[in-house]
This record gives C-alpha cells, structure tokens and sequence, in this order.
C-alpha cells in the first residue's frame, strides 16, 4: 500500500471514529505534514466534546493500523479552539 493509499484508509477510520462517537458537527479540519514522514489531519469543534467517549473510540482505533495513532485533544483556554480529533500517520517505509 503506498503512503498515500494509507492516508486514504486513515481519513476513513477518522470520519468512522467521528460517527461511532457522535461528533460529525465539526468546524473545521485540516492536514498538514508534521516531519518529512509524518501526516496529521484533523477536525477542529468550537464546541466542546464527548472527550470521555473519544478516548475510548482512540483505543479501539489505534489499534486498526500500523503507523496511525489517533488522538483527542480538549483545550481549556480561551484563546485556543475548544477541542480537536485526529491522527498521526508515520510513513515507516
């Protein structure tokens, strides 16, 4: 499978992880690369998520591919977007 084929596969874990956790009303979401052979993507939410749910979704997910580790992320100050779900995809060949 080449790197973008899996970045593919991983755009849709994400959006199945979203669903699965009922938080398909993001804002925004974007992908960008984080090294040389690391992606993220991700989706940004203005308001606050069902962190607790998420984290429990990430587990099961991490586990789906080798090289992509969801994540979940909620920000508590003002100046920062509330929260955030995404994932890394480390290129490992």
């Amino acid at each position: 499978m080449t790197f973008d084929e899996k970045i593919e596969k991983a755009d849709e874990l994400l959006n199945e992880l979203i669903k699965e956790v009922d938080e398909e009303c993001y804002d925004d979401g974007d992908g960008y690369w984080m090294s040389e052979d690391t992606w993220c993507n991700r989706y940004l939410y203005y308001d606050k998520i069902n962190k607790r749910a998420v984290n429990a979704a990430v587990k099961k997910f991490n586990t789906k591919m080798t090289g992509l580790t969801f994540y979940c992320v909620q920000y508590n100050r003002a100046d920062e977007e509330p929260a955030e779900i995404g994932y890394e995809l480390e290129d490992l060949n």
